[in-house]
């Protein structure tokens, strides 16, 4: 006589099998994605000195934080593919000097010149002034102390 295999084993497993695969199906019958495997936490990448004229910084954002610029300037202007010298040396081309200091836009200008001037009221004055920021300034400035 031939020995049986007990089927017992074989049933749990396939219990098993049918148990996993209802219990990962959504409310319509369709199955869910798989758990994706939660990633291990990966430490920092250590941030490299950099050395810009003599001195010497720990990180992108020590050299960003003294020379006041935005560390998220700085790091598009590197992704951009600027030297780290052109990166930090760029100036927007709508910069302008004014009584020898630069500013890098007119709100600038009138935050520090002109407070209380509307943006607006100072355009239509630099129309009038022909583009000259040095004369709608002047104008602006008399007019305010009248």
């Amino acid at each position: 006589m031939s020995k049986r295999k007990s089927k017992a084993p074989a049933k749990a497993k396939a219990k098993e099998t049918v148990k996993k695969i209802t219990a990962n199906k959504t409310a319509k019958g369709s199955l869910k994605p798989a758990p994706k495997a939660k990633a291990s936490p990966k430490a920092a990448p250590k941030a490299k000195a950099i050395k810009y004229k003599g001195k010497t910084y720990r990180s992108q954002v020590e050299l960003a934080n003294d020379l006041g610029i935005k560390k998220t300037t700085l790091t598009s202007r590197l992704r951009k593919g600027m030297t780290l010298k052109q990166a930090i040396e760029f100036k927007p081309k709508s910069s302008f000097k004014y009584k020898g200091k630069t500013y890098l836009s007119r709100a600038e200008l009138l935050k520090e010149v002109l407070p209380g001037v509307k943006y607006k009221q100072f355009a239509q004055q630099l129309e009038k002034s022909g583009g000259s920021i040095a004369k709608t300034v002047s104008h602006l400035l008399k007019s305010k102390a009248a």
